[in-house]
């Protein structure tokens, strides 16, 4: 699903409570502008683009900055999914959550700091190396 399915899957969907709801996180529902904002900084785009890091792609980090939790929980969850697929994400995943760990920004750290203590853990490491057999 390319961005723009992704967003008229959303327009199609979306309803006065959604919008409502939203508001309630600070989201403001604009023009669509908003929903393509989310879109580059999800988890979605860092996975698509790390599934094609062969191709000279780099892992998107614009959400990390973003000082609200739920966004920045939600960039962890998604380098961490990525990061759990396989020995060549893991790699990647990992590279990312380094640089975002040595960040002065504190939401990049906290992501960075987070994400390299569960994917360079034994257990996540053992996973890796049983699914590469």
């Amino acid at each position: 699903m390319d961005k723009n399915e992704i967003l008229t899957w959303l327009e199609r969907r979306g309803t006065r409570r959604n919008v409502e709801g939203m508001a309630r996180y600070g989201i403001e529902a604009d023009d669509g502008q908003q929903g393509q904002e989310l879109l580059v900084g999800s988890s979605l785009v860092v996975e698509s683009q790390a599934r094609h890091q062969h191709e000279g792609g780099a892992l998107d980090e614009k959400g990390a900055r973003d000082e609200r939790n739920f966004v920045k929980k939600g960039v962890n969850w998604g380098l961490r999914a990525i990061g759990r697929r396989n020995s060549a994400l893991n790699v990647a995943a990992l590279a990312v959550a380094k640089r975002l760990a040595l960040s002065e920004e504190a939401s990049c750290r906290w992501v960075g700091k987070d994400a390299l203590r569960e994917l360079a853990s034994p257990k996540v490491r053992s996973r890796l190396a049983r699914r590469a057999q």
